[in-house]
């Protein structure tokens, strides 16, 4: 039988890394379970494209049917709801930066 050489861990991790150092472009793009990374910043980037400006535009406009309807601007409900089409809105103006942790 062959003798089996024993590594330690500092030499297992250096040759990880050296092995993931030689990878070519289309391997550092696929994870470990196969998911094509391009693909997935490819439709982060149009479907916040699409969602960032409808988001923005449909809070604008609950914002503006609340406060023109008399019963909802004085309901409690109404004014919860404001709050959260603002809050909304300001998560959304400021979506480059949370976009970017995922």
């Amino acid at each position: 039988m062959e003798a089996m050489e024993v590594l330690n861990k500092s030499d297992v991790l250096k040759e990880l890394k050296n092995q993931s150092m030689n990878l070519n472009y289309t391997e550092q793009e696929k994870s470990p379970a196969g998911y094509n990374y391009a693909a997935y910043s490819d439709l982060k980037f149009y479907v916040t494209g699409i969602f960032i400006p409808v988001g923005i535009i449909t809070n604008i406009l609950t914002i503006i049917v609340i406060l023109r309807t008399p019963v909802m601007r004085k309901a409690t409900t109404g004014l919860y709801l404001i709050s959260l089409a603002m809050a909304d809105t300001t998560v959304l103006c400021a979506g480059k930066g949370w976009i970017q942790m995922f």
